[in-house]
């Protein structure tokens, strides 16, 4: 790895509540990598903040934070730097006239100018936190050929779970009932018949969710067939029943050590099989439904 902090860049994606989130912070307890923090949404443009980084992960100690999910946390887990997908900070960034947050931004590049500031501040970020390597997560749409016009060169881990628990848990977060649950929430990817039939289905909820998650689907296969990054696909479900070897194949595909601190990770925290069985998901007319639109 080279001294320029931003060769080989690790992406994470997938739709949302496929496991990104805990696959991502196991993997980027690991020495070597810096990442953006909850901090950083608070300063936007502001890298010093990533100081703060060093207090926590040094060669005299290291300490974690991650997302509250199913496992305790210590009330120190508010303070201590975790990874998050920072989009404050990438609707800062951009250019003006896109939504990294919400747009798909199919066949969109970055301008020269463009790049050049979000190289120079990630290069910042990760030098900051006395770091070699950068890695983060984005979830929904995968966004690729905006990010590989900035990163040619990144190492993308692409997390895939079964569709229809995906619809279940995203309909169980608080955000997407107030976001997405009536509308669309990405923009960029539908057309006039998408809308009509938004307009046919607005009362249906499940339909609507199932609808996007399956667009994401559609268009993240669609960019890697054609863009063909160097990417690793995990499924969530294997890592469920081997958590441990999923992330040795993920440090070994991008050309990490295998840290023992990202396997410290198990010895705290449990890992929990949320794939229950499709039947206990929604009713037997919902289900029927959403396996024909997922083609099941």
């Amino acid at each position: 790895m080279g001294t320029n902090y931003l060769e080989q860049p690790i992406i994470f994606l997938g739709a949302p509540r496929s496991g990104t989130s805990v696959i991502s912070e196991i993997v980027m307890r690991h020495k070597d990598l810096a990442y953006p923090s909850q901090y950083q949404p608070r300063v936007l443009g502001n890298t010093n903040i990533n100081y703060l980084r060093r207090l926590a992960d040094n060669p005299f100690w290291r300490f974690h934070g991650q997302k509250k999910q199913l496992n305790r946390v210590s009330l120190l887990n508010y303070f201590i730097f975790r990874s998050v997908e920072a989009y404050p900070m990438w609707n800062y960034l951009v250019r003006d006239g896109i939504s990294f947050s919400q747009d798909f931004l199919i066949n969109e590049e970055a301008t020269p100018k463009e790049k050049k500031r979000i190289v120079s501040f990630f290069k910042k970020l990760v030098k900051k936190q006395g770091k070699k390597r950068l890695a983060f997560k984005i979830t929904g749409p995968s966004r690729l050929n905006y990010l590989l016009s900035i990163f040619p060169d990144a190492k993308v881990v692409h997390i895939t779970r079964d569709p229809i628990a995906v619809v279940n848990s995203l309909m169980r977060v608080p955000f997407w009932k107030t976001r997405g649950m009536t509308t669309f929430w990405w923009q960029g990817a539908y057309d006039k018949t998408d809308y009509n039939w938004l307009e046919s289905n607005k009362s249906d909820s499940v339909q609507i969710t199932a609808y996007q998650v399956k667009r994401v689907i559609e268009v993240t296969k669609k960019e890697i067939d054609e863009l063909r990054p160097d990417a690793l696909r995990v499924q969530y479900s294997n890592f469920i029943k081997n958590p441990e070897s999923t992330i040795q194949e993920i440090l070994s595909y991008t050309g990490l050590s295998q840290d023992k601190a990202c396997f410290d990770y198990f010895k705290k925290n449990k890992i929990y099989n949320q794939n229950k069985k499709n039947s206990t998901f929604f009713s037997a007319g919902e289900r029927e439904k959403l396996e024909n639109l997922f083609d099941k």
